[in-house]
């Protein structure tokens, strides 16, 4: 073999091995979902914990107004801030209804009938990260995956982003190494155990090697 023909076929092996390795770490939750990266709008970087439902309507509909939603940016995510501080004597979560004053359902419908997805933002922690301050605190879904994942579902709920503040106590509001399991794989089987198709997104602070801990739990 001359030095010509033994670079090219090291070259493609070297090729093949990045693929291999690569198609190897790209594996994630195989329930159909997220094929492709999942597009749309969440308000977090514009309004932080402080969106309200007029903010929320008003950039869903621009998604449909500009044009977005035909080029892939189908979903209208709700994120931290939505959430009450109690939950009703069911157990189940409310919302803020200073920031959605007519109810979580009726903002699903909303979107829905734009013809975009709804999404929905909850942690896997005692409560939800930049909470309020005080005694009071938005609510998590520790303890509550199966009742919250069956009331997202019943919203109409087409993705949830899932944070992990609080992760091991009710007072640490960030552990930077906060445990993955149970509280993702809990979720993760709540939500398969509502038979609607609903897209599990992970928030991940970029201090986990995410691609290996989470591959297996989320889309």
């Amino acid at each position: 073999m001359t030095r010509k023909s033994w670079n090219a076929s090291s070259s493609r092996l070297v090729q093949l091995v990045v693929i291999t390795i690569f198609a190897e770490c790209c594996c994630a939750l195989n329930n159909g979902l997220a094929t492709t990266p999942a597009m749309g709008w969440n308000p977090y970087n514009a309004y932080a914990c402080d969106t309200v439902e007029s903010q929320y309507h008003s950039n869903a509909q621009a998604l449909v107004d500009l044009g977005l939603d035909s080029l892939g940016y189908e979903y209208l995510n709700l994120d931290c801030g939505w959430q009450g501080t109690a939950r009703n004597s069911s157990g189940g979560i409310t919302w803020n209804t200073a920031a959605i004053p007519n109810g979580v359902p009726a903002l699903g419908k909303f979107v829905h009938d734009l013809g975009l997805k709804f999404g929905v933002y909850s942690d896997g922690g005692y409560f939800a990260c930049d909470t309020v301050g005080g005694t009071a605190h938005f609510l998590g879904s520790l303890g509550f995956e199966m009742q919250d994942a069956a009331t997202f579902a019943s919203w109409g709920a087409d993705y949830i982003k899932y944070d992990n503040c609080y992760a091991v106590s009710t007072t640490d509001f960030v552990d930077f190494d906060p445990p993955i399991e149970p509280h993702y794989t809990t979720m993760r089987d709540a939500l398969s155990a509502t038979d609607r198709p609903i897209l599990f997104s992970a928030c991940e602070w970029g201090v986990q090697v995410c691609m290996f801990l989470y591959r297996s739990f989320v889309n």
